[in-house]
């Protein structure tokens, strides 16, 4: 419900004379008794009122602390990170790690954007081989940002960057556990799992821990590695854990091309006449957003199948 208030006072803060009609402010923040309910308990606190159908925040509300930052321009953080990530090199073939294409960050940083998930956030990178930190951290919008990964040259890389928000990076091989000092800590989780079924629940159910009662996780799936079969087991999980599939983008998270994937794991019987080098993206992802509408426990994951299934580099 925190949730719900705010992208309410935003939306009204971005409106002209801060105020919206109704079904306007329904049409862009949820579910309409839900939203009827967050305007009674808004206006119990004095930072909306209602008169003549309309809804429009009081002065309270506008002394608050800033309801919204003004987002930057998408193309001038795009800019700085690929002008950032083309300066850093490092091994993403080690821990079963593919890169998103600049075209996929950025559709992923519009979106959330979009669902107002980064502002004044406290934000968590399970995994971040693609670098999605440091351009999350260049829009200036989050409170905090932090990565939990176990590549050290991954790690090296983001912390050698310097951007408006400070990235802090925990090493940590997730097969263990998370780290405690991160669970229930979190509003927001992005995460590229490894594009196998048992590493994708085990990545996922690390985010769910570090988030709190009322967040909010990304996670990319792709089609040619799982089937729809494994995205159904994904699915269950995180209904099970108390969250709610709020949006999906089919397509919207191309790799950039690897240069070796006649070599990767499960790729070994496919036909001489298919073993060359592809001219262009290949390996795609759906972009899922999951929001959390109760606290439940997370179902069991079996830590010897997700070590059988997962590179033995992630073992020690």
């Amino acid at each position: 419900m925190v949730w719900l208030h705010e992208r309410i006072l935003r939306a009204l803060d971005r409106a002209p004379r801060k105020t919206l009609d109704p079904w306007d402010l329904a049409s862009q923040t949820g579910y309409l008794p839900e939203v009827l309910k967050a305007i009674s308990m808004l206006q119990r606190q004095g930072l909306i009122r209602v008169a003549r159908g309309a809804i429009r925040l009081t002065a309270s509300a506008l002394v608050m602390k800033p309801l919204r930052k003004k987002s930057p321009s998408l193309d001038r953080v795009m800019r700085r990170y690929t002008d950032i990530r083309s300066r850093l090199t490092f091994d993403q073939h080690a821990f079963d790690q593919l890169c998103l294409s600049p075209k996929a960050v950025a559709f992923k940083l519009s979106r959330a954007i979009g669902y107002d998930d980064l502002f004044g956030k406290d934000v968590l990178c399970v995994g971040d081989d693609d670098l999605f930190s440091v351009a999350i951290a260049l829009t200036g919008l989050p409170r905090s940002i932090t990565v939990v990964e176990y590549d050290p040259k991954v790690i090296k890389a983001i912390r050698s960057v310097k951007t408006p928000v400070k990235i802090r990076v925990i090493r940590a091989n997730l097969i263990e556990a998370l780290p405690k000092q991160l669970k229930n800590r979190f509003d927001v989780v992005f995460t590229e799992p490894p594009d196998k079924p048992k590493g994708t629940l085990l990545f996922l159910s690390r985010g769910v821990e570090a988030l709190r009662s009322d967040g909010v996780a990304y996670c990319g799936m792709p089609a040619v590695t799982l089937s729809l079969r494994q995205w159904r087991r994904v699915q269950e999980m995180m209904t099970r854990a108390g969250f709610a599939i709020t949006d999906g983008w089919r397509d919207a998270e191309p790799y950039v091309v690897g240069g070796d994937e006649t070599t990767w794991y499960g790729f070994e019987n496919i036909p001489d006449w298919m073993k060359y080098i592809p001219k262009r993206s290949w390996f795609i992802s759906t972009l899922f957003r999951f929001e959390r509408v109760a606290r439940k426990p997370l179902p069991k994951i079996r830590i010897q199948d997700i070590k059988r299934e997962l590179l033995t580099n992630f073992i020690e």
